[in-house]
């Protein structure tokens, strides 16, 4: 692998572990959420900060998602640059 694509490779596994983190997270939201004594009225706080965090967490998977995609975007346009290069050498 050429040392310009290793910094983004990195990058893009870092990011991949962070949604792992995240998904994992959000799945125990969603469990939470299946609880029916959570929607009693003396939970209602905790409720509440449940919906919040959820919200949260959705709000990061979405813009790690993003961030991973462009990722690839740039690092399918560097291998192709450098695999042109290679091939003129």
């Amino acid at each position: 692998m050429d040392a310009r694509l290793k910094p983004m490779t990195q990058t893009i596994k870092k990011i991949e572990r962070q949604l792992e983190s995240l998904q994992a997270k959000q799945a125990e939201y969603h469990a939470l959420m299946e609880d029916s004594s959570l929607y009693e009225v003396e939970n209602k706080a905790k409720l509440a900060e449940c919906i919040k965090s959820q919200a949260e967490c959705e709000g990061a998977i979405d813009e790690c998602e993003m961030e991973w995609l462009e990722l690839q975007e740039q690092l399918e346009t560097e291998k192709e640059i450098v695999e042109a290069e290679l091939s003129e050498a």
